[in-house]
């Protein structure tokens, strides 16, 4: 039996406890009222405080990540002829015991080297622990050089990978690389370079995977490390069963737009892509089709790393006009809830 409330399109099952939430919501469902709520949350954000790292000797930073409550950045210098990798960790007020709040304010921010590549540019960063360590796993190209690079490095280590470390790899590859994952739970990670990825396991190199077309400009596993997902810059998102021994992809996603980017969900159903022309979409892989767009994204040729979290249903991104927006990240009415101006120049 339903029973018709406020709009006269939209039915609401009857029964008394549903009905009174129904009611107490202004007669808007669930879902809209998560939105309005988060929505009047977001807006109400203030500034309460900034801190500047005095990075005056770096040309650019064309490329900052988040990993777990530190930022890993790439920076240029000494006229564009080298990068360097840095991690910024940031330490926040204690907690007030007069009213047992937490100050959100920044009380002090740490800096430390990863690594310095003389004549090379990273195009690709991410983040890994392994017990109580954390590394970054991340490719370089280089500008004059024959060999490009895939380095996974302790963080806080300035040296090449020459550690007394197990986890510690380093590759050298002739094609361009584009991309990099990580696994936590194989211990596996891949290598998107031209026209084709490598997989390498915890031990050593695994094997090579040719791609039918474009170059993976973005990878991701799933959570147990047997799909990988590939989004090619020609606009096809592709899936590869790593258990199988045939290289042909088991779903391809034909999205006709440039992808930069990708992310894949928790439900291992829908997957975030980000693109050059401004596109930023949530895509359903069992449609294969890409469900709805969110709006307004600036991005023309950078590759932009977006961030998101599904506890708050939130989507954030950066954009090339230098403007960092705020989605609603899983509805389909959804709405831009908060813009951030910054001056921070991130992507490739």
């Amino acid at each position: 039996m339903n029973i018709h409330c406020g709009k006269a399109t939209q039915n609401v099952n009857f029964s008394v406890p549903g009905c009174l939430v129904y009611r107490d919501n202004g007669m808007a469902s669930l879902s809209d009222f998560d939105i309005q709520v988060l929505s009047m949350k977001l807006r109400q954000l203030k500034l309460v405080s900034s801190s500047r790292v005095d990075f005056s000797d770096y040309v650019n930073c064309y490329y900052v990540k988040g990993f777990k409550k530190d930022l890993i950045g790439a920076w240029t210098y000494h006229e564009y002829s080298a990068t360097l990798l840095k991690s910024i960790s940031f330490q926040y007020a204690k907690l007030d015991s007069k009213n047992n709040k937490l100050q959100t304010s920044i009380a002090d921010i740490y800096c430390a080297d990863i690594v310095t590549l003389p004549s090379y540019k990273i195009f690709d960063i991410c983040g890994l622990s392994c017990g109580d360590r954390d590394y970054v796993l991340y490719v370089a190209n280089s500008y004059s050089r024959h060999k490009n690079i895939a380095h996974l490095a302790p963080i806080g280590v300035n040296e090449w990978g020459d550690q007394q470390d197990d986890i510690v790899r380093r590759f050298e590859h002739q094609e361009i690389l584009w991309s990099c994952a990580w696994n936590n739970f194989r211990q596996r990670f891949a290598i998107g370079a031209d026209r084709c990825f490598y997989l390498h396991d915890y031990e050593s190199f695994s094997k090579k995977i040719d791609l039918p077309k474009g170059q993976p400009y973005s990878l991701d596993f799933n959570s147990m490390g047997n799909m990988l997902y590939c989004g090619l810059h020609s606009g096809d998102l592709l899936c590869f069963d790593l258990r199988e021994d045939n290289t042909v992809p088991s779903l391809t996603v034909p999205l006709s737009k440039n992808i930069s980017y990708i992310k894949l969900l928790s439900d291992e159903q829908t997957v975030v892509t980000s693109g050059f022309n401004s596109v930023l979409v949530n895509v359903d892989l069992r449609t294969k089709r890409a469900v709805f767009q969110y709006p307004n994204h600036y991005s023309l040729y950078k590759k932009l790393i977006f961030s998101l979290d599904e506890n708050l249903n939130v989507l954030c991104a950066p954009g090339e006009d230098n403007i960092t927006r705020l989605w609603s990240l899983k509805k389909e009415n959804f709405c831009m809830l908060f813009l951030y101006q910054t001056k921070i120049t991130v992507g490739r």
